[in-house]
């Protein structure tokens, strides 16, 4: 009776072992599934240039840089510096070195050194400015008609968004600084994410990426760089003109950029106009997120 007592035993408890193990094993894969992601190490660039403005309350410092072989032509930008310390005492001229921090989705300046004092220029450089067309619209105030093609080599101007509201942003596609227009780029990605998920999401809203590069972003170019973006051509196109059309809608929103020796430096507007084709809202330089974004444009949406 005790043999058969002990074998019951073990028949009863075997599958509590088994259960004990899928338990154990589960626990050990949300353990590795927590494990935390190693952080992205940064490439970093040797830079030289030279200051053109420095603003330590945003945290930025505009730089006249060389060329960065194998990255980056010659351009102005303001870079993001994480230690305002390394500003103290930069001025307007300052010709300065420092290292470029570059990673996936962010990009900064550090170990900043000033290498000489007073109005200087970077050689073999030359600049022209954007014409400008019109004066910059305010809040409210009616988009002027404009005249672009897509990237599916179709004409795009105001009249075919009427009744519907839609963003715009200006990007150049051989743009590498992931803080500039690939910034601009992947938040129109997640803008298009976020209003789908929307249980009452409209459906009159579009996406315009304008390139200020005629030259180089015809629409072969543009439709190949949309579709590593995975784009919807339902609601974002990616478009370019001619440099007159481009000045002119340019200057509507206050986008500024001009053309160095071998690439374009430019600042960062992104503009919603509403269903009735007026300014709704201006997000300037960055920092927005898709989130406010999509509910500007979903706002704009109603007549």
């Amino acid at each position: 009776m005790r043999h058969h007592t002990e074998e019951n035993s073990r028949q009863i408890a075997s599958p509590w072992r088994v259960l004990l193990l899928v338990v154990a094993l589960i626990a050990i894969a949300i353990c590795g599934c927590n494990k935390p992601v190693p952080a992205e190490h940064p490439k970093s660039y040797s830079v030289r240039g030279i200051v053109k403005e420095v603003e330590p309350a945003n945290k930025t410092v505009t730089v006249q840089h060389e060329k960065i072989p194998g990255y980056m032509e010659a351009m102005t930008m303001p870079f993001d510096v994480k230690n305002t310390n390394e500003l103290r005492g930069l001025k307007a001229g300052d010709r300065i070195s420092f290292r470029m921090m570059v990673t996936t989705n962010d990009g900064w300046i550090e170990h900043i050194v000033k290498l000489s004092s007073g109005p200087e220029q970077m050689p073999s450089r030359s600049s022209i400015q954007a014409v400008r067309a019109i004066k910059s619209l305010e809040v409210g105030e009616r988009v002027p008609d404009f005249h672009l093609t897509n990237e599916l080599g179709q004409a795009v101007s105001l009249a075919d968004y009427k009744g519907e509201a839609f963003a715009v942003t200006f990007i150049f596609t051989s743009c590498p600084f992931p803080t500039f227009c690939p910034r601009m780029t992947s938040n129109f990605s997640e803008v298009v994410k976020k209003i789908a998920e929307r249980k009452d999401a409209p459906k009159n809203w579009q996406l315009l990426s304008v390139s200020f590069d005629p030259e180089h972003d015809r629409p072969d170019k543009l439709l190949q760089y949309a579709q590593a973006q995975h784009y919807d051509p339902q609601h974002w196109h990616f478009c370019s003109g001619s440099e007159t059309e481009i000045a002119e809608l340019c200057e509507a929103f206050d986008e500024r950029y001009w053309h160095d020796v071998g690439t374009i430096s430019h600042n960062l507007r992104t503009a919603v106009i509403d269903a009735n084709g007026r300014l709704k809202k201006i997000f300037e330089g960055n920092e927005w997120s898709p989130s406010e974004l999509a509910d500007s444009l979903v706002s704009a949406c109603k007549p």
